[in-house]
């Protein structure tokens, strides 16, 4: 009976480690995904510049109005997980990238696509699946056919 005890209890040791880092990982990735929202919260100095992967044109945003679209379709973006998707971007995607630069708060990149699984905050330490990009994406594509 005692042979059976101890690897059970090195099995439940295992498995609450693996549960603290598993919630440690969740709390790093939520609170940098809030640092990049509060980030959209704050326009007055903020540079706004847009990338498509489809035809490596670029935009840089000046009009107040979309960068404030631009900024509360950031604000609604959720933490979805550790970002682990293998299959980069290519231009063959309908995807953009988004690049938010401040002189007193450094730069943020996002990428999203047509496809919700490559969606990501490029963060530290990690990248960030993001969910509910829905609405951002459909600004950026707005903003690339509008100067087409």
């Amino acid at each position: 009976m005692k042979k059976l005890i101890r690897p059970a209890v090195i099995l439940l040791i295992l498995l609450a480690l693996l549960g603290v880092a598993l919630t440690v990982v969740r709390v790093i990735g939520t609170r940098s995904l809030q640092r990049l929202i509060d980030y959209a919260s704050q326009t007055d100095d903020l540079t706004v510049s847009l990338g498509d992967y489809r035809t490596d044109a670029r935009l840089e945003i000046e009009d107040p109005a979309a960068i404030e679209a631009i900024c509360q379709g950031i604000r609604e973006l959720e933490y979805k997980g550790v970002y682990r998707r293998s299959e980069p971007i290519s231009p063959a995607h309908q995807a953009y990238y988004i690049i938010l630069v401040s002189r007193q708060r450094g730069m943020q990149t996002i990428q999203i696509s047509e496809r919700p699984e490559q969606c990501r905050a490029l963060a530290s330490p990690f990248d960030l699946s993001i969910q509910n990009c829905d609405r951002l994406f459909a600004t950026v594509q707005a903003l690339f056919e509008a100067e087409a």
